[in-house]
């Protein structure tokens, strides 16, 4: 008789968890019709979440490993691996805390399916050549104790002199390779692709560049590590989550592991104004706030890259920030804690008639009486590459309000006669400040075809010459005379509480943005996009100068 997949049986201790599920193998393990039933019940199905059957039902009946206590027990998923393996999908980007058992549960579900399918191509890839051997000792050890103690379920292998695995039976192999080597260039047809601690890369984009032309149809991609600066696996796991690319994202904090805590420690504590809310927002107990102060003890400033609290901080930055980032912590902070968006039935009467497929946040409609500007940074239009932002700002009460951002891809005259004219009339007839580099000029055009009322004309202080002041024109110069000047009044602003921002995305380019990117050349293409930054501080500037409008 099978071992019930109750929750009672998740509870009990693992030596009495394994001790079951032995003896009941052992007295049917030379039936043969049991035999078949079981190898049915682990490997005709396509399940990987379903206790009864696949994946979870062979790994937790058959699957042996040494746990941190030096003990052999069997496998049995933790709520961060029971969690990944219910939200998962064919490609993910997981960040996550360090030990939390994420590496084993993938390198599972990829030896299970090079067991399961015929002629399956199977890469994992560890970062450096120490990891690969542990990840080789961790496999190769559950492979040897099926031979030991499921024989029903042990296959023939043939080895090279590489860390690989073929089946003799079904021609499927599984291979252990180093980041940087040869051979991840040369994985054609992978049907899996597990990039482990991917952040730790010397050229994770190579990498990703690699696999993508390698992978099958249906293959299964896992981008798993801990954070490690504003570099590419960032990217990924930013995009993923935005829903920007076809990928899940996942992410693991420290204290989603209960077992991150130091058990009666708790009693007596302390807890400063910090940790009180901390304690508020994240539900978590006093032992696991001791835990945190010993961590902080041992890493310091590198806490938060190796125990990730969130999935921004988490980032650290090389180089100078241009921003400060205590201050854009907690403005992140607060952002996450209000409410996000207006209702979409109130949207409705807006000229977008709703989210425009996600691209519009709402936080505020527009009201009788009060005074907006736009700010709108434009690029080309094409998906994958720049995007146009509208950053709306009420201005009517001192401190300059965020109340409406979009974020699209969008041919620059739609975007200024199909976009910022019925927007802007919307909110009041606002002011609209379009950038004028570029793509700009588009825009410009669009919104005088359909004679919008108020556009920003820009006054430089440049002379002709002839001694003449140049005439103003329409639009905001994003040049090498302007930008520092909008950068620093968007610094101060956020410094002094003059600016009110609601959108994420603003503050997480805000995060990332180094203190040289405002002296470079406002044309040259950046490492990650600013276009929620440039289109903020373009709607500050024509706020704070107060200039006349040019009708």
């Amino acid at each position: 008789m099978a071992l019930s997949s109750t929750a009672s049986v998740w509870e009990l201790d693992d030596d009495i968890y394994r001790q079951i599920v032995e003896d009941e193998i052992g007295a049917w393990m030379n039936d043969e019709e049991w035999i078949a039933d079981e190898l049915a019940m682990c490997f005709s199905v396509e399940a990987t979440a379903d206790p009864d059957k696949g994946f979870l039902y062979w790994a937790r009946r058959h699957w042996h490993l040494v746990n941190k206590a030096g003990v052999v027990v069997l496998f049995r998923p933790n709520p961060l691996q029971w969690r990944y393996l219910l939200t998962r999908g064919d490609e993910n980007v997981e960040l996550k805390a360090r030990k939390l058992g994420q590496s084993t549960i993938i390198d599972l579900l990829y030896y299970w399916r090079a067991r399961q399918r015929s002629h399956q191509h199977m890469y994992i890839v560890a970062h450096t050549q120490d990891a690969s051997v542990e990840l080789w000792a961790r496999l190769q050890f559950g492979h040897s104790m099926l031979k030991e103690r499921r024989p029903f379920l042990w296959a023939p292998t043939t080895r090279t002199n590489r860390r690989e695995l073929i089946y003799a039976d079904n021609f499927s192999k599984l291979r252990i390779m180093t980041a940087g080597g040869k051979g991840i260039g040369r994985a054609a047809d992978a049907d899996g692709i597990h990039l482990s601690e991917a952040a730790h890369y010397d050229d994770l984009a190579m990498t990703l560049a690699a696999i993508g032309e390698a992978k099958r149809p249906g293959a299964w991609i896992d981008i798993e590590s801990t954070p490690n600066g504003y570099e590419t696996f960032r990217s990924e796991y930013v995009r993923a989550r935005e829903a920007e690319s076809h990928r899940v994202a996942h992410f693991y904090a420290w204290f989603s592991d209960p077992r991150n805590s130091l058990p009666g420690a708790g009693v007596d504590l302390e807890l400063s104004d910090e940790e009180a809310v901390f304690v508020r927002t994240n539900r978590v107990n006093k032992d696991q706030i001791a835990w945190r102060r010993e961590k902080l003890k041992d890493l310091g400033p590198l806490f938060k890259q190796e125990h990730p609290e969130d999935d921004e901080t988490c980032f650290l930055l090389g180089g100078t920030p241009l921003f400060d980032n205590q201050v854009l912590r907690e403005i992140y902070k607060r952002i996450e804690r209000e409410d996000r968006t207006v209702p979409l039935e109130i949207l409705r009467d807006s000229p977008l008639e709703g989210d425009d497929n996600g691209r519009f946040f709402c936080w505020k409609p527009p009201e009788d009486e009060h005074d907006y500007v736009f700010g709108a940074d434009i690029a080309e239009g094409i998906p994958g590459l720049a995007y146009s932002v509208i950053c709306v700002l009420d201005i009517t009460n001192g401190a300059a309000e965020q109340v409406a951002e979009w974020r699209g891809h969008i041919n620059p005259f739609n975007f200024g006669n199909q976009l910022l004219a019925p927007l802007g009339l919307w909110y009041n007839k606002a002011l609209i400040a379009p950038e004028r580099n570029n793509h700009g000029h588009a825009s410009i055009a669009g919104l005088k075809d359909v004679s919008y009322p108020r556009i920003y004309k820009h006054r430089s202080n440049m002379k002709t010459r002839w001694g003449q002041a140049q005439a103003p024109k329409y639009g905001f110069p994003n040049s090498g005379e302007t930008r520092p000047q909008i950068l620093s009044l968007l610094r101060k602003s956020l410094g002094n509480g003059e600016f009110h921002p609601r959108s994420l995305r603003l503050i997480r380019e805000c995060m990332a943005m180094q203190a040289e990117e405002a002296h470079a050349d406002a044309d040259k293409p950046a490492t990650e996009f600013r276009d929620c930054i440039f289109a903020a501080a373009i709607a500050l500037y024509i706020r704070r100068k107060s200039i006349p409008i040019i009708l």
